[in-house]
Order: C-alpha cells, then sequence, then structure tokens
C-alpha cells in the first residue's frame, strides 16, 4: 500500500510540474496569436472564469476526495458509491445552472446598462468557469478511485497540448486571430479532453447492480444536502484563491486590458518560481500529517524545516533569473511586454516570500485547523486584493504588482505567527535561526 501511495505521488508530482510548462507555453502562444488587447481581455475572463469555477464546484470536488474512499470495503460498496456519484453529479448540475443562471442575469445588467464589454467578459467567464469546474469535478472523481494518469493527464496535459498546437497550427495558417475564437477553442477542446477522460476511465466507474444502499444513501444525501455538508471546503476554497485571478480583473478594470495581459503574463512567469514549493508540498504535506499524529511538533519542525529550505533555494535560483531576464522573459509573451520588467521582479518577489514561508498553509491543513486558515486566508487574500485595487488606481500596474506582493506576505505573515503561537511550530526558512 504504501509503494503504490509513492508512485501516485510521483505519478501526481511529475504531471503537475509537466502542467505548468505547458501552461506557460499555452500561454505564451495564446499572447503571440492574439495580441496585447485581445489576449488582456481572453486572461481577465479566464482568470474571472478560475474563479467562477471554485464558486461552481460549490466544494462538491474535496466532498468526493473526502467521501468517496470511505465507502470503499463496505457491504454493498459498489451501490453505494455509484449512488454517492449520482448524487454529487446532481449536485454538480445544480450548482453549475444556479450560479450560470445567476452570471447571466448580471452578464444581461451590463449589456442593458451600456457596459457591453464587461457583459461580454462575463459571459466568457460563465464559460471558462462551467468547463473548468466539470475538468475539476471529474479529476476529483478519478482520483477518488485511485487512477492519478486519468485524473490528471486529460485536463493538465491534453487539453493544453490540444489547444497549443490548434492555435500553432492556425497561426501558421494566417487565421485571423479574435476573442471569441480563443475562447471558443479553450472551451470545446478541455470538454474535448474531458469526453477522453471519461471514456479511458469507464471501467473504473461503479458499475450497476448492487443497489442495497441505495435507500440509506439516498435519505442521508441529496444534491443540496451534499452541497450544504461541503459549504466549508468551498470557502476554504474561495478563501485562498481570490488575490491571483481576481487580481488580474481588478488591473483590467482599473486600468487597461492591455495591462491586465501584461499583469496576467508576469503572473504566469513569476508562478515558475513557486515550482519547487509545490513539488515539496506534494511530498511533505502526507508526511506533516503522519508526523503529527504519530511524532509529535518536534518532527514536524524538522520537515518544515526542510521543506522551506529546498523549496527557498530551488525559487531563489529562479528569482536570480528573472532579476536579470525579467524584460526578456515577458517579451516572449508579446514584444510590447518588455517594458514591464519590473512587474515581473514585483511578483516574482511574492513568490520568493511565499516559498521563504514553507509549507504556512500545509501545517495548518494537515494538523486540522482548516477553518482558522480559512480565516487567515480570507482576510490576507482580501486584504491584498483591495491593496491591488488601489496600488492599480494610484501608481498603475507596478503598483497592483505591490498590492499582490503585499496580499501574498500578509497571508504567509499571519499563518506563521498563528503556528509559532498555536503549534510552536515555525513553518518558515525563520526556524533555522530559532534552532
Amino acid at each position: 500500500m504504501s509503494t503504490n501511495l509513492i508512485r501516485s505521488g510521483i505519478a501526481a508530482m511529475a504531471v503537475k510540474l509537466s502542467a505548468a510548462g505547458l501552461s506557460y507555453l499555452m500561454f505564451v502562444v495564446l499572447a503571440r496569436w492574439l495580441g496585447a488587447d485581445d489576449y488582456g481581455q481572453y486572461a481577465s475572463a479566464f482568470s474571472a472564469g478560475t474563479f467562477l469555477s471554485y464558486v461552481m464546484l460549490a466544494g462538491l470536488n474535496s466532498e468526493i476526495l473526502r467521501r468517496l474512499p470511505a465507502l470503499e470495503g463496505d457491504s454493498g460498496s459498489s451501490g453505494a458509491r455509484r449512488v454517492f456519484l449520482a448524487t454529487a453529479l446532481r449536485g454538480q448540475a445544480l450548482a453549475l445552472l444556479v450560479v450560470g443562471a445567476i452570471g447571466m442575469l448580471v452578464a444581461l445588467a451590463a449589456y442593458v446598462l451600456g457596459s457591453a464589454g464587461w457583459g461580454k467578459m462575463i459571459l466568457l467567464a460563465i464559460g471558462f468557469g462551467a468547463a473548468l469546474a466539470l475538468a475539476e469535478f471529474l479529476a476529483s472523481v478519478f482520483r477518488a478511485l485511485g487512477a492519478v494518469n486519468i485524473a490528471l493527464v486529460p485536463r493538465d496535459m491534453l487539453w493544453r497540448i490540444l489547444l497549443i498546437g490548434t492555435v500553432a497550427g492556425l497561426a501558421a495558417l494566417g487565421t485571423s486571430p479574435s476573442l471569441a475564437l480563443a475562447a471558443t477553442l479553450s472551451i470545446v477542446l478541455l470538454l474535448l479532453s474531458l469526453a477522453v477522460q471519461i471514456l479511458a476511465g469507464r471501467r473504473l466507474l461503479p458499475p450497476k447492480g448492487d443497489t442495497s444502499s441505495k435507500t440509506q444513501i439516498t435519505e442521508q444525501t441529496t444534491p443540496r444536502g451534499l452541497i450544504w455538508d461541503a459549504r466549508w471546503l468551498a470557502v476554504a476554497a474561495l478563501a485562498s484563491n481570490l488575490l491571483q485571478p481576481l487580481g488580474v480583473v481588478v488591473v483590467g478594470a482599473v486600468l487597461s486590458y492591455s495591462d491586465s495581459g501584461l499583469f496576467f503574463a508576469a503572473q504566469r512567469t513569476a508562478a515558475l518560481l513557486s515550482l519547487p514549493l509545490l513539488a515539496m508540498n506534494m511530498i511533505g504535506a502526507p508526511q506533516i500529517a503522519r508526523a503529527w499524529s504519530k511524532s509529535g511538533t518536534q518532527e514536524v519542525q524538522r520537515i518544515c524545516t526542510h521543506i522551506a529550505l529546498v523549496a527557498s533555494a530551488g525559487t531563489a535560483v529562479g528569482f536570480l533569473i528573472v532579476l536579470g531576464l525579467s524584460g526578456q522573459l515577458l517579451g516572449i509573451f508579446n514584444p510590447a511586454y518588455s517594458d514591464g520588467g519590473l512587474v515581473l521582479i514585483i511578483l516574482a518577489f511574492g513568490n520568493m516570500l511565499n516559498s521563504l514561508a514553507g509549507a504556512s498553509g500545509n501545517v495548518m491543513m494537515m494538523t486540522g485547523h482548516a477553518r482558522q486558515l480559512v480565516f487567515l486566508s480570507a482576510i490576507g487574500q482580501g486584504s491584498g486584493l483591495v491593496l491591488v485595487l488601489l496600488g492599480g488606481y494610484f501608481w498603475s500596474i507596478e503598483g497592483a504588482a505591490i498590492g499582490e506582493a503585499l496580499g501574498i506576505l500578509i497571508v504567509n505573515a499571519a499563518i506563521i505567527v498563528w503556528a509559532r503561537s498555536k503549534l510552536k511550530i515555525d513553518p518558515s526558512v525563520l526556524s533555522i535561526v530559532r534552532k
């Protein structure tokens, strides 16, 4: 069992790291094809859609990961799992319909009030959000069933490869780029990848037949009941994903779509500096949980110090590269972005701070303090979003970047102070000094 867990962890990490590179390349290809203004609108709609996807998921992806494995081995487990998945699917459809309908009403209001640009962006965001939510829902189903590759490869790799190839082909053929075409291709190709995922994983889904636990399960779990049970999981996801996606939208609203495209490109480039921390957290999270339950704070502190050291060292190398080549790195997206090197440096510094903080969020999650993490994340990321708004309004795009970096600092500082006070654990690289 431990060997399977290790293999699954390595496979998941390999897919995630590969997906980060493909994601970067995908957005570069789109930027080169679309041009500054259309790419800025695409970036704003995609970022808003990313946030909306967490709203549309309503925590059901995490609820599936939490509850579906627990049904393994019960009497009539096949029937119970099938009923649970059917209920979760109906709940997901309900969430998509409700959020989508509200979004369309908001878009209609924008059109009526003369803000056609915002109305168009909201409609595109709904499309992106629905597709991304469905992708995360299916990924959670197959992860819970133990099929890591089927869960992650279609969304994280196949979709991006298809979109990169299609856009590159259209560019080579001289096809005129447009925001509508780029968004449509993105959504349709993601849905096509999900169809491949379902075909590849259909044999893993619980078969029809055993319905001995159907009455019990349906009495305890309705679609609305499942959404209600997952409410804290939904709030946690939203609180952890406020700053970066909505920051792009705020920049587009306060400044211009061209600026939001530059800001988005800088975000995506700076995010590559977080790969060492991502890799270390994927390895370290189960180790922290295990150590907390068996060995106490001393072993958890040792693991956290190791994570912070390795992640910080890897991120520092990337940060030095950004310091020397910031303009050139942004110029890969669009030559017009080459003058925005300072924006990239500021956002990269924010990611450097994140790595220096180490496994701050994981320490709270893995020690059973998820609600406190939600509270701290919501305050920190909400404050950061306000700072992006104020910074962008008073000091242009560089001010917005400073606002995002300060938001990252606030979140991590709050978590570190809490962990040191309540858990007697310092997840940051500063734990070396405390020894």
